[in-house]
């Protein structure tokens, strides 16, 4: 037995009439102390080993009965912030759609590693030492075919799917007569650190990814000798499931770790 279309229809339907109808049902009521409720946030993957545990941790002692269930930024998100089923998701947008609000969280600069040992670490960074070593880009997922460099459109929201700098990179090298070279392509922060320790390699990572990690796989952190634009670290939530009692103390204990 499989489901005919329009069962596919009733069901897209209910993940949004569902949710509402509790809050109907139930009074939204949310005490931090005595809750198990589950919350849900999709978020860019360098942020799930960067900021989640810290938010994690804070629950811990503020609410300690209720579950933070993680997970990667996905293709269907606006369907489950549309139904409800999602809390928050944190990442970097360019286009949302109205229904949806975005609130900057924080920013946070790109910063090159390379291995310690590297004779470039030693010294201040030229864009022609940055020519000569190679590159360990990274993609946080496929882009789509109509998608612009680096992000991502699907239902009306434009995502970072490209989080590394690549375009500056460059455009600064292009214009000193320069062209870099790519060795790999890894989907997250922290195993772009990690191939670039193993291989002689360079990334470009997000400050907090670095400064956490890259003692741990023997890399130095070092400025960028171009500007780069700082990744923009945005809250996204529906207009309306937001607005939850319990949705908006999340978004308060978030605000709360990133300003601690």
């Amino acid at each position: 037995m499989v489901p005919t279309p329009r069962a596919h229809e009733v069901a897209r339907q209910l993940r949004v009439l569902l949710p509402q109808l509790g809050e109907i049902v139930s009074p939204p009521e949310f005490n931090p102390i005595k809750s198990d409720r589950h919350f849900r946030v999709a978020c860019l993957p360098y942020l799930v080993t960067t900021l989640m545990p810290e938010i994690a941790a804070d629950l811990a002692k503020t609410a300690p009965g209720v579950h933070l269930d993680v997970r990667l930024l996905y293709d269907t998100v606006v369907d489950d912030l549309d139904g409800g089923t999602l809390d928050a998701a944190l990442g970097h947008f360019r286009r949302v759609p109205p229904r949806l609000i975005a609130e900057e969280l924080f920013r946070d600069r790109y910063v090159v590693v390379l291995p310690a040992k590297h004779p470039a670490a030693t010294r201040r960074l030229t864009l022609k030492a940055l020519a000569r070593i190679p590159y360990i880009d990274i993609s946080i997922e496929n882009q789509a075919d109509n998608s612009p460099v680096g992000f991502d459109m699907r239902q009306g929201l434009e995502r970072l799917v490209v989080q590394s700098g690549i375009a500056a990179a460059e455009e600064a090298l292009l214009k000193a007569g320069l062209q870099r070279v790519v060795r790999g392509q890894m989907p997250d922060s922290v195993s772009a650190m990690a191939m670039a320790a193993r291989t002689g390699a360079i990334s470009l990572v997000p400050e907090r990814a670095a400064r956490r990690f890259a003692k741990h796989f023997g890399l130095a952190v070092r400025e960028a000798p171009f500007a780069i634009p700082p990744l923009a670290i945005q809250m996204l939530t529906h207009a309306r499931f937001g607005e939850r009692t319990a949705t908006r103390w999340l978004r308060s204990r978030i605000r709360h770790v990133i300003s601690g």
